[in-house]
């Protein structure tokens, strides 16, 4: 119930009524409790303006817990459900979301880029050094998947609104997972993760690219 609480004062954005929770109550405690919800990469900590703010991932656990403690065990068991299924699945997942090609069109616009560059490649060595970077708690599946994502989306959006084919200039799997390429878009994941809320994990070739997204975003690439 406690972690409820503290993520509840974040979800609210109440950082009085926690800050008075952890003063006054036990603050160790509650100092611990909050480092583990950071730890485990449902909180994060935004350094510029000294606040935290749940992760997607902390949204989902948010909503289990309430669940929980509204005597609603069925949601609670289904979030638990999609969770070992990541964790079972988590590179086929990663692999599958990864573009095969750079090849690619824009269902709203019917804009095509058939520049065909491989990307998608080495998928044994991707799969070990996948294993690697998750097992040495380097990242986590979540991260690798949304930094993706984002990265995936950006790119797109960029494609469109000068009207080259960003996905061109992507690494191929193998050389992503090997220098760490996820590393540009971590921060952008955390400080604006409904960016990629809209993004179908399976297929990209759906994303909605909206109208807002190409003439009013200020996103920019990674390096």
């Amino acid at each position: 119930m406690e972690q409820v609480f503290i993520l509840e004062c974040i979800y609210k954005g109440d950082a009085s009524l926690l800050n008075t929770y952890s003063d006054n109550f036990e603050s160790e405690r509650a100092a611990g409790l909050l480092i583990g919800l950071v730890r485990k990469d449902f909180v994060h900590y935004k350094h510029e303006s000294q606040e935290y703010i749940l992760t997607i991932d902390g949204h989902e656990y948010y909503d289990f817990l309430v669940g929980l403690a509204n005597g609603n065990r069925a949601g609670g068991l289904k979030v638990i459900g999609i969770a070992k299924g990541i964790r079972k699945e988590g590179f086929e997942e990663w692999w599958a979301l990864y573009p095969a090609n750079s090849k690619w069109e824009d269902k709203n616009t019917g804009t095509k880029f058939s520049e065909i560059r491989p990307l998608r490649t080495g998928k044994e060595q991707c799969k070990k050094k996948y294993d690697n970077l998750i097992n040495n708690r380097h990242v986590t599946h979540r991260e690798l998947i949304d930094c993706l994502k984002y990265e995936i989306k950006a790119r797109k959006i960029d494609s469109l609104k000068n009207n080259k084919n960003q996905l061109c200039f992507m690494k191929n799997s193998l050389s992503y997972l090997n220098q760490e390429a996820y590393l540009s878009y971590i921060d952008e994941v955390k400080n604006n993760p409904g960016y990629i809320q809209d993004c179908d994990v399976c297929d990209m070739n759906d994303l909605d690219i909206s109208h807002d997204d190409i003439y009013d975003s200020n996103t920019e690439l990674g390096n």
